[in-house]
């Protein structure tokens, strides 16, 4: 008798378990509706702003406004005065200083 109790429990568990993962699998089912009706809703507004000359950037660039891109000179180190574009980088003897050069000092022959 004890034996059909266990398996009596033991079926309860399980209806319990697969109930869960229905409702579990319900919920995962609307949030994915859900989300999908916010992605479609984001593409529409999207397209609408395309759409628009009212919204700056948003056009093709080949159909409306140009582009706006990020202009750089030809090198983007830093033009401050006494900066490099190799601080720290190593000196003749291919040893790094792990120090930034000083434009304003003279250079130093140091040999041990």
């Amino acid at each position: 008798m004890e034996h059909v109790e266990r398996q009596d429990e033991r079926e309860r568990e399980l209806r319990d378990d697969a109930d869960a993962l229905e409702q579990q699998g319900d919920q995962l089912e609307q949030s994915g509706g859900e989300l999908e009706q916010q992605i479609n809703e984001t593409r529409e507004d999207w397209e609408r702003a395309r759409d628009s000359s009212e919204v700056p950037g948003a056009q093709d660039p080949e159909e409306g406004a140009p582009a706006v891109t990020e202009t750089h000179d030809e090198s983007d180190a830093d033009a401050r005065p006494g900066t490099s574009e190799t601080p720290g980088a190593a000196d003749d003897e291919g040893q790094s200083t792990g120090n930034p050069p000083n434009d304003d000092a003279p250079a130093s022959d140091d040999e041990d």
